[in-house]
């Protein structure tokens, strides 16, 4: 009998940590939307922040920087990321499921043909990394590290087709 007391407590320890581990909140960074530089706009990043777990995120806080890097001979392993900008810090939270735009514009301004480069992603590229923070219901601190890049493809009927594709370095979460 005493052996399937300590089982039994054994057991519910264990079931515990891994309801904690399933209900918990999970951040997630989608893509979202890039923008291009034209004559009303410069480039920028749109990132989706998802909740995907089954409950709350609380006290979410993010940073997040846009920046056109050059690849021109770089080696994507030795492409160094840009540090993300100011920690936005806040009290708020998220429900399991909800999502929200977050988004950072590059501050430079690209002659048009220095906008045509950026747009074919050969030698330079847009791109949009950052870091988000947050707190489980059960008093777990986590982060969700984010870096992505966008190229802007010409289709035939000259409408602008945007592809968002993660880079290889700069995410990850805990």
């Amino acid at each position: 009998m005493e052996n399937l007391a300590v089982s039994a407590a054994n057991n519910a320890t264990i079931t515990h940590e891994m309801y904690k581990k399933q209900m918990r909140a999970y951040i997630a960074v989608e893509t979202g939307g890039g923008v291009y530089q034209d004559a009303n706009n410069r480039f920028a990043g749109n990132p989706t922040i998802v909740n995907s777990g089954f409950t709350p995120a609380r006290n979410l806080s993010f940073s997040i920087k846009a920046a056109i890097l050059n690849l021109d001979g770089v080696a994507p392993k030795d492409l160094v990321i840009p540090e993300h900008g100011e920690m936005i810090v806040n009290d708020g939270g998220m429900a399991p499921r909800q999502q929200f735009v977050i988004g950072d514009i590059v501050k430079e301004i690209y002659s048009e043909e220095e906008v045509a480069e950026i747009m074919l992603g050969n030698k330079k590229r847009l791109f949009v990394c950052g870091i988000v923070k947050y707190e489980d219901i059960f008093g777990g601190k986590w982060y969700t590290r984010f870096c992505y890049n966008h190229v802007f493809g010409m289709r035939p009927d000259k409408t602008i087709h945007v592809g968002s594709y993660y880079h290889h370095t700069g995410n990850d979460a805990t």
